[in-house]
């Protein structure tokens, strides 16, 4: 293997969001896929949908008027996911969607990944079949639910759940339950947990509900100035350039290299890939980068992603990582710009635009690149300076969150004696972050190209470069038959989470399984792209950090999306290990 750095030499396309979720193309229309979920702005959203929306979030006061913070891209979140927006059925200016749209017939018959039986309620008044339950509209809703929460919203005394405007003033209600404030995050992700039991799903609406937010924003630069609007100034006039793999520079676009792992090239294409991006933008401010992304990332003030995204100032750089907190697994960087938006350079197979920030799973943190002239918060100057100078014994024991109580009699997972490898463990040591303030710029070879994580829809030809790079960035700590162990139960625990296969094993895990009406994520097309169990602080603590993809219920397929499952240790009076899964919050 080559050296690190050159392993995540080329930046690739991000993954979805923490969810999760998604590369976004914000008020450009532009759609993409090949593992990138398309859409993300208003122009995503059929225009009688979107009014429906607006109309709930006005109307749903009316009864519930407790709550706080109801706004239509709360609503889309869901709908995007549920039912894509209804894209394909036309939909009436009374609001009637037809075809009329139907979940899979919850009778435990596994078909869809549905496991429990859900007997019928409405004699096929709302689901058009008497022999069973199944969720119906653009929301999906329960005919049961339906029953108690729907009401009349286009004015025709009928609260139908086929109706665009009926459906979403439903969801706002219900979401809203008996007064919620959706302003705060833990109570917004509370709501969307009772829309469907499982963390995945949760993450899923949370990633499209941020994308929605940011391109509602209007983006507003006229108080940016300086070496900051330089930069920005330099990525933004490439919008429109395609995007290639290994291209741009200092001097601008320039054709690419091959190959990524699945065989795309860049040797054709005259462009940039993100690096190259913002290289450019910089020098054009007369500031140098590396060529990398996960080089720039050791250039200038580092913003702790701990701090979150609104840490970030415009023209900041913008970091990704198959696992944040080891730099070395960063193979994404964007320039920020204001308004939870950025400049990108997102993946082969599209141009520089703008997207949302948060539409990207495994935010890294950010840079100044020494050249923000705003000065920064004391909290952000220490926090900076204290991980600049323990970085070597932070990076030993990067958190992972704060651990959830242990549920009772929650089921074990007993290591193994098994002495042989859980994989060939690569030898590397952990990172170091530097305090250079510039860096000597790099410039990109084939082999470097090659051996770069790969891109959104790279399919299984990608997979093992992930898991080589988690493995090199993360080093083992663990005992084989404990790693091996952790490791089939945190590759279960998604499975169960995402598609609901195998969830009655987690009972007191994902509580009651009636709740999980439908899967997230479909069985068909998930699979794991990488995983790595490491400690997590203690010996008696540890973490499965897994990066996966899958098809959501709304149909939307995305890879690289990142989960990890905590575990804590006890020992038996007989001396033997056990590994306990911690619910996720």
């Amino acid at each position: 293997m080559v050296a690190l750095l050159m392993f995540a030499a080329v930046c690739c396309a991000a993954p979805v969001g923490n969810a999760i979720s998604a590369y976004v193309a914000l008020k450009t229309g532009e759609q993409d896929n090949g593992g990138i979920a398309e859409g993300g702005s208003a122009a995503d959203i059929p225009p009688r949908m979107l009014t429906a929306y607006k109309k709930a979030v006005q109307q749903a006061g009316k009864y519930v008027p407790k709550c706080e913070g109801m706004r239509w891209p709360i609503l889309a979140g869901i709908a995007k996911v549920e039912s894509n927006h209804a894209i394909g059925h036309s939909i009436a200016d009374n609001g009637d969607i037809r075809p009329k749209i139907y979940g899979v017939l919850l009778n435990g018959s596994g078909a869809g990944g549905n496991t429990t039986v859900f007997p019928d309620t409405d004699g096929g008044k709302w689901d058009g079949t008497a022999n069973g339950e199944r969720a119906v509209g653009p929301f999906q809703f329960m005919p049961s639910t339906w029953e108690s929460t729907g009401k009349d919203a286009n004015g025709d005394k009928i609260a139908d759940p086929h109706n665009a405007e009926d459906a979403a003033l439903g969801a706002a209600i219900y979401l809203c339950g008996k007064g919620r404030d959706l302003t705060k995050r833990s109570q917004l992700k509370a709501a969307i947990l009772q829309y469907n039991h499982s963390s995945e799903y949760v993450a899923n609406v949370l990633g499209w509900i941020d994308q929605y937010t940011a391109a509602a924003n209007d983006l507003d630069l006229k108080n940016v100035s300086g070496k900051a609007r330089t930069v920005i100034d330099a990525a933004l006039s490439q919008r429109g350039v395609p995007y290639s793999w290994g291209g741009g520079g200092t001097k601008g676009p320039s054709y690419g290299f091959c190959c990524s792992p699945s065989g795309k090239s860049g040797a054709s294409i005259r462009g940039f890939d993100c690096a190259g991006l913002t290289q450019y933008a910089y020098a054009k401010a007369g500031i140098t980068l590396p060529r990398v992304a996960a080089s720039q990332a050791g250039v200038g003030q580092r913003i702790p992603a701990s701090l979150g995204t609104g840490a970030l100032k415009p023209g900041d750089l913008v970091f990704y990582a198959t696992a944040p907190g080891r730099d070395p697994t960063i193979y994404h960087v964007g320039i920020y710009l204001g308004s939870g938006q950025m400049v990108n350079a997102a993946r082969p197979g599209t141009v520089v635009r703008l997207d949302a920030v948060n539409a990207m799973s495994g935010y890294a943190g950010g840079s100044t690149s020494a050249m923000t002239t705003n000065p920064r918060s004391p909290r952000l100057l220490l926090l900076n300076t204290a991980i600049l100078a323990v970085a070597g014994v932070a990076l030993l024991g990067v958190s992972h969150g704060q651990d959830p109580p242990a549920p009772a009699a929650a089921p074990t997972v007993r290591a193994t004696t098994d002495s042989s490898s859980v994989a060939a463990l690569s030898p590397y040591s952990k990172p170091t972050p530097s305090t250079t303030a510039t860096a000597t710029p790099a410039t990109p070879t084939p082999s470097a190209v090659e051996s770069a994580l790969p891109p959104h829809g790279e399919g299984t030809a990608g997979d093992l470069a992930i898991q080589r790079n988690l493995e090199a960035a993360w080093p083992a700590d663990l005992p084989t038959a404990d790693e091996r162990a952790l490791l089939t139960a945190g590759r279960a625990l998604l499975r169960a989470d995402a598609t609901g296969v195998g969830r009655a094993k987690w009972p007191t895990v994902f509580g009651d399984s009636g709740q999980a009406v439908a899967p997230a994520f479909a069985t068909a097309r998930f699979r794991i792209q990488g995983a790595i169990a490491r400690r997590d602080g203690s010996p008696n603590k540890a973490v499965v950090h897994l990066v996966w993809a899958g098809t959501d219920r709304g149909g939307t397929f995305t890879d690289l999306r990142i989960t990890d499952w905590h575990f804590t240790r006890t020992i038996t009076k007989k001396g033997a290990s056990t590994w306990t899964p911690q619910p996720r919050t």
